[in-house]
């Protein structure tokens, strides 16, 4: 059987080689009733004994538009703007999307954070949304929207009318902090050194021996490394530890006053020091020792908070 469009209203069949009119009703419902496409031609059905094409064709999937009847370009006709629809047309759609609004913001906070932590905008330095934006590459929303959250941090003052500063820790302050921190790290470690696999092992010491590396006196010395690494074997221990609540209390201790320039303060000895520390944490929880590993970090909370109260205003 073969479909001709010769009549908008009605269509023409052939059967047997005589041309009939076929009824207006078997005409399918819908979009299908549509004119073909310009340029459109029909192709034979196979035998004439098959079914008619609008009988054959299977029902639509559900959440899809019917088929366009048979003989006709399953392309839309010129000039018309209908959206593909089903599965692969909305995965298209979706990666066509722009990203989330909230990616610039979150760039400008972690980009903005480095700066901070690596001593880039040293303490007490004012923090001018034009300037950022400019130097950040994103406009000043984004900017905005970083200075609150790393507000919420402790990293950033947002001073009334005055605008935004990099935090100043004072003695006291950071006497307060580094109280908090020798009550929680220890126990952090302690735990960490019974739940460690010789994967987590192999991982803090990696990262102990990249810092010594990196902080070994002369021309190749990278202090911004270490403060990378030092951060990563610090979080490391957390992660093993697995204690949210405890971990909570101490990412607000840990993050702004610490990191925040904490190895550029070091002088040679305290930093050899802080060095070695790591590879003996790791030395006892390969031991599976958490007495030891408990005692080397309050120790290395203490050599870390000696230098930085030597270092803060008063």
């Amino acid at each position: 059987m073969v479909v001709l469009p010769i009549g908008r209203p009605r269509l023409h069949t052939i059967i047997g080689g005589k041309v009939t009119r076929a009824a207006a009703s078997s005409q399918p419902a819908g979009p299908a009733s549509s004119p073909p496409a310009a340029g459109a031609f029909s192709q034979p059905a196979g035998p004439a004994s098959s079914p008619p094409a609008a009988q054959a064709s299977p029902p639509p999937a559900a959440g899809t538009s019917s088929p366009p009847a048979a003989g006709t370009s399953s392309q839309p006709a010129a000039g018309t703007s209908s959206p593909p629809t089903g599965p692969a047309s909305s995965q298209a759609a979706e990666r066509a999307s722009p990203p989330p609004a909230g990616t610039s913001s979150q760039r400008a906070t972690g980009a903005l954070r480095e700066l901070i932590l690596r001593g880039d905008l040293a303490a007490g330095a004012r923090l001018g949304e034009v300037e950022l934006a400019d130097r950040l590459g994103v406009s000043r929303t984004p900017v905005r929207e970083a200075l609150a959250r790393l507000a919420a941090e402790g990293l950033v003052e947002l001073v009334p009318n005055r605008g935004a500063r990099v935090s100043r820790w004072t003695v006291d302050e950071l006497r307060a902090v580094f109280d908090l921190r020798v009550q929680l790290e220890p126990a952090l470690t302690e735990l960490a050194a019974s739940r460690a696999t010789p994967e987590d092992v192999t991982a803090l010491r990696q990262l102990a021996r990249a810092m010594l590396a990196a902080g070994s006196p002369g021309p190749h010395q990278d202090l911004d490394a270490i403060v990378t690494l030092n951060r990563q074997f610090h979080a490391r221990l957390v992660s093993i530890a697995d204690q949210p609540a405890m971990a909570s209390a101490l990412a607000g201790a840990v993050h702004p006053p610490i990191v925040l320039r904490n190895f550029h303060t070091y002088d040679d000895e305290s930093l050899h020091r802080s060095l070695a520390h790591h590879l003996e944490i790791v030395a006892a929880i390969s031991a599976g020792d958490p007495v030891w590993a408990g005692a080397v970090m309050t120790a290395h909370i203490r050599n870390a908070r000696a230098v930085m109260l030597a270092a803060a205003p008063a």
